[in-house]
């Protein structure tokens, strides 16, 4: 390969990329044909814009690396301000005996295989105030999903200024589920 034709610095460029990446030689070898064929100053110019790409090595692999390092991020970023989230509300919603009246998939952002996103249809019975329906959707633990078929009895959190934002309280799952109020016979 005849480099003389080039100047100096790209010259050097291209013995350094060829060392490194010997299968670019063919390439770069009919580039070169070309410009050497060229009949104008600009024809040959741009020849040499296009040694210049072909030697720059390729940046695709390491944005995607980090593309896909800040999805992973931001997806762990939101499955513990979400798990952060549903434990504020548990604790701070008021206990609430519910029947669960249907119970389909539920459509959460992320997961994981000890869980199911679950959306439940919910009969509430509040200590004051009538009996009202609402619904949540929620990653539940495989191991609360007996807990949760239709027609179940659960403690829920319900958001004392908001009656129908309801949460799934998983601190309550390890006692037995509350006994069915007066109101619900």
């Amino acid at each position: 390969m005849n480099l003389s034709p080039l100047h100096d610095g790209l010259r050097t460029k291209v013995e350094q990329r060829v060392r490194t990446k010997p299968e670019l030689a063919p390439l770069i070898q009919s580039v070169l044909d070309l410009r050497a064929a060229a009949s104008s100053d600009e024809e040959r110019a741009r020849h040499d814009r296009q040694v210049e790409r072909l030697i720059r090595p390729s940046r695709i692999r390491e944005w995607l690396g980090f593309a896909l390092v800040a999805v992973i991020g931001l997806l762990l970023s939101h499955a513990i301000y979400r798990g952060r989230q549903v434990e504020r509300a548990a604790a701070e919603g008021t206990p609430t005996t519910a029947q669960v009246e249907r119970m389909e998939p539920g459509s959460c952002l992320i997961g994981t295989k000890s869980e199911r996103c679950l959306t439940l249809a919910l009969k509430l019975y509040p200590a004051l105030g009538a009996p009202y329906s609402a619904s949540l959707t929620q990653s539940i633990p495989v191991e609360w999903l007996a807990r949760v078929q239709p027609g179940s009895w659960l403690t829920v959190a319900v958001a004392p200024e908001e009656p129908q934002k309801v949460t799934f309280d998983v601190r309550t799952m390890s006692v037995a589920p509350p006994a069915p109020p007066a109101s619900a016979q």
